[in-house]
C-alpha cells in the first residue's frame, strides 16, 4: 500500500563511523511519528545515544518506539 503521499516506506537512522555527525534521536522518533500519522510503514536502522550508534534491537537502551516496520508485499 502507498500512502497518499505517495511515500511507500521510510528507512531513517543517523550516520556512523567516526566522522559521524550529530543526530538526535528525538529527529529520529519525530519521523517515526510523522509515518504512524501518514501510515508509511518505518524502519529504524540504528541512532546515536550518548555511548555511540545503537544498531541492534536486542540492546537494552533500543527504545519501543524505535520501529522496524517493512511494507506489504504485493504478488
Amino acid at each position: 500500500m502507498v500512502a497518499p503521499s505517495g511515500v511507500s516506506w521510510c528507512i531513517v537512522g543517523c550516520e556512523s563511523g567516526p566522522k559521524r555527525r550529530f543526530c538526535s534521536p528525538t529527529w529520529i522518533r519525530s519521523v517515526v511519528e510523522q509515518c504512524q500519522d501518514a501510515g508509511v510503514p518505518c524502519f529504524v536502522k540504528q541512532f546515536s545515544d550518548m555511548g555511540g550508534v545503537l544498531h541492534d534491537t536486542d540492546d537494552p537502551r533500543w527504545p519501543s518506539w524505535a520501529v522496524r516496520e517493512f511494507p506489504e508485499v504485493t504478488p
